[in-house]
C-alpha cells in the first residue's frame, strides 16, 4: 500500500513538471520579425544573397529577443570600419556587420532578458563572421 502511494505522487508530481514546463514554453513571448523592413545597400565585398544569408540568420536569433525588430540593414561603409577587427578577434577571414532598430515589449519579460521594457534599441550591432566563404555564423550583438 505504502509503494502504491509513492508511485502515485510520484507520477503526479512528474505530470504537474512536464505540465509546467509546457506553460513556460509557451508563455515565452518570441520576437515578431514579421513586419521588419530590411535595407541591403549596395555592396563591392558581398553579392547580394551573402547579405540576405547574414541577414536570414539574424532574423532566426532576433526571435529569442523580447521585441519587435523594425529595420535591418546593411551599410557597407560603416561595416568596413569594424569588420577586419572583428574577423581577426574571431579567428575569421571575413566579418559583417548588419544593424537594426527594435522595440521591445512592455513588462517583466524584457526585464528579465536584459532590456527596458517598452524601448527602442537603435543601431544595434549584429556581428557574423566566416571562413574561407562558408556559411555566416552570429558570433556577437549589441552596441
Amino acid at each position: 500500500m505504502k509503494k502504491r502511494f509513492i508511485i502515485i505522487i510520484l507520477t503526479i508530481l512528474i505530470v504537474i513538471s512536464i505540465i509546467g514546463v509546457i506553460l513556460l514554453n509557451i508563455s515565452k513571448i518570441r520576437g515578431n520579425t514579421n513586419d521588419v523592413k530590411i535595407t541591403i545597400g549596395d555592396s563591392k565585398m558581398y553579392t547580394k544573397k551573402e547579405i540576405e544569408s547574414a541577414s536570414e540568420i539574424v532574423l532566426d536569433k532576433f526571435k529569442d529577443f523580447p521585441a519587435k525588430l523594425n529595420e535591418l540593414w546593411y551599410d557597407e561603409d560603416k561595416s568596413k570600419m569594424q569588420s577586419d577587427e572583428w574577423a581577426k578577434h574571431y579567428g575569421a577571414d571575413e566579418a559583417i556587420i548588419l544593424y537594426s532598430n527594435f522595440t521591445t515589449y512592455p513588462g517583466e519579460t524584457s526585464i528579465l532578458d536584459g532590456f527596458n521594457p517598452d524601448s527602442d534599441y537603435v543601431n544595434w550591432n549584429w556581428i557574423l563572421v566566416r571562413k574561407n566563404k562558408e556559411k555566416w555564423k552570429l558570433v556577437d550583438w549589441g552596441y
